[in-house]
């Protein structure tokens, strides 16, 4: 009996789940892949040529955080050196004057009920 030899299949190069890109209004993003073994994702920031490497291993998504504002490219390599296309990340976030306005609401709608609740124990 001749037994012919298999050819191997190539393993498909890694790729985000995401295909367009992302973006956040408070520095942290989800990041989800397929890959068929081991990858490594490594991430640059737009006017940073040097890759920063952020995860290497079996998982299928990671969760960036403490990122500031700029343009982040995310790409996967497997163990055979195949690489995904680029995923963009842009980070923006919101403004200090609407953050410190909200602060302010959230303290007006707070005292409010405090003096609704002191007023209302003292009418009894």
């Amino acid at each position: 009996m001749l037994l012919a030899p298999v050819p191997a299949t190539a393993a498909a190069p890694p790729r985000f789940t995401s295909p367009d890109a992302l973006s956040s209004d408070s520095g942290h993003a989800a990041v989800e892949w397929q890959a068929d073994g081991p990858v490594t994702l490594e991430m640059t920031q737009d006017g940073n040529a040097a890759p920063r490497v952020l995860y290497s291993g079996h998982n299928h998504s990671l969760f960036i955080s403490g990122l500031a504002n700029g343009t982040y490219r995310l790409r996967l390599t497997d163990a055979a050196g195949q690489s995904s296309p680029p995923l963009l990340l842009t980070v923006a976030h919101q403004s200090l004057s609407r953050a410190l306005m909200l602060v302010a609401l959230g303290a007006v709608i707070f005292l409010s009920i405090v003096a609704v609740i002191f007023r209302g124990a003292r009418d009894e």
